[in-house]
This record gives structure tokens, C-alpha cells and sequence, in this order.
């Protein structure tokens, strides 16, 4: 089968969507997105951030989740 190229306003809306997610990034604290960065880029358990952190594992656990809520919130792609 062949592929087609997104058209002109396919690639807009993509880049529209990308800038919303970055801005929501951003827009969570230094921690939240270390820990969210750890977790789903770095595949890191709660538990290994939690060990490096000195923190209780619970914290990093709710921490990454209302950072996700925040981000569900904000962007209309989760």
C-alpha cells in the first residue's frame, strides 16, 4: 500500500498539538518533570527515582500522577 503525505493543515494541527503538549510541560514544576521524564523516557521505576531522591516511593507515585492530571487537563491529546 501506499503511503500519503499528511496535507498542509494535517502537519499544522501536529505542530499546534506538539506546542500545546510542550507548554503544558512546562508548566509543571522542575520535580514533576524530572520524575515524569525518569519514569517514561529513562523507563525508571517509582521505586529506583524514589532510592536516588531519598524520598518514600508514595511521593514519587502521586507526584507523577497529578503531573499527568495536570497535563490530561491541559492538553486534549490524552
Amino acid at each position: 500500500a501506499m503511503l500519503q503525505s499528511p496535507t498542509a493543515e494535517e502537519i499544522f494541527e501536529q505542530l499546534a498539538e506538539r506546542e500545546q503538549l510542550q507548554a503544558a510541560i512546562m508548566s509543571l514544576t522542575e520535580r514533576q518533570r524530572s520524575r515524569l521524564y525518569a519514569h517514561f523516557f529513562l523507563n525508571m521505576s517509582y521505586t529506583k527515582i524514589a532510592q536516588q531522591e531519598g524520598v518514600d516511593v508514595s511521593a514519587v507515585r502521586k507526584s507523577v500522577q497529578r503531573a499527568l492530571h495536570q497535563l490530561r487537563k491541559r492538553v486534549e491529546l490524552f
